[in-house]
């Protein structure tokens, strides 16, 4: 059936999103990198696993939600989804 189908895509979208991202804690060097507007120390993070280890990375490798909620993590994943993934060069 096509809700079948459907149902199918999304899941199978949600683990291959899953299997390029890891959630991460804020460290000291977080914190003082350049750009990180309002980030504390212990803050949860997701990050692209690909770009992690380099040095130049595509911009949306990482990106730190306002809060820890799971809605909010859940819209930070589905927007490293939608737009770093597209010009991720390690991916």
């Amino acid at each position: 059936t096509k809700v079948g189908k459907k149902k199918y895509n999304i899941m199978y979208y949600n683990h291959l999103v899953m299997q390029n991202i890891e959630l991460f804690v804020a460290d000291e060097t977080d914190v003082e990198a350049k750009g990180r507007c309002s980030i504390s120390l212990g803050h949860v993070g997701i990050r692209c696993v690909h770009c992690k280890h380099l040095s130049e990375r595509p911009s949306g490798w990482c990106r730190f939600p306002k809060n820890n909620h799971s809605l909010a993590l859940y819209k930070g994943i589905n927007t490293m989804a939608n737009n770093h993934f597209t010009i991720c060069t390690a991916f």
